[in-house]
C-alpha cells in the first residue's frame, strides 16, 4: 500500500511537471507571436514550424487533459474508500465505547 502512494505521489509529480513544461512552451510560443509585426506577411517555413509545434501542443493538451481525468477519477475513488473506512472505524470507535461504560 506504502509502495502505491509513492508511486501515485510520484505520478502527480510527473503530470506536474509536465503542465508546467507545456505551460512554458505556451507562453514562449504566445511571447513569440507578440514579438511579430501583427500587419507582416507570414514566412511560410515559419509557419510551418508554428503549425508544427501548434498540433504538439495539441497533442500534449489532449493527453495532459485525460491524464487529469484520469487522476480526477482516481482521487475520486480513493475518496469514497476513504469515506467508508472512516465511517468504520467511528462506528466500532463507538461501540468498543458502549462496551466500556
Amino acid at each position: 500500500m506504502h509502495q502505491q502512494g509513492n508511486s501515485r505521489i510520484r505520478g502527480e509529480e510527473i503530470t506536474e511537471s509536465r503542465i508546467e513544461a507545456a505551460l512554458q512552451r505556451l507562453e514562449k510560443a504566445a511571447e513569440t507571436l507578440s514579438d511579430k509585426p501583427a500587419q507582416g506577411l507570414l514566412d511560410m517555413r515559419g509557419r510551418s514550424d508554428q503549425d508544427a509545434e501548434l498540433e504538439s501542443l495539441r497533442s500534449e493538451n489532449a493527453s495532459l487533459r485525460k491524464e487529469i481525468s484520469d487522476l480526477t477519477e482516481r482521487y475520486q475513488a480513493l475518496k469514497q474508500r476513504t469515506d467508508i473506512v472512516s465511517g468504520r472505524l467511528d462506528k466500532t470507535i463507538d461501540d468498543i465505547g458502549a462496551i466500556l461504560e
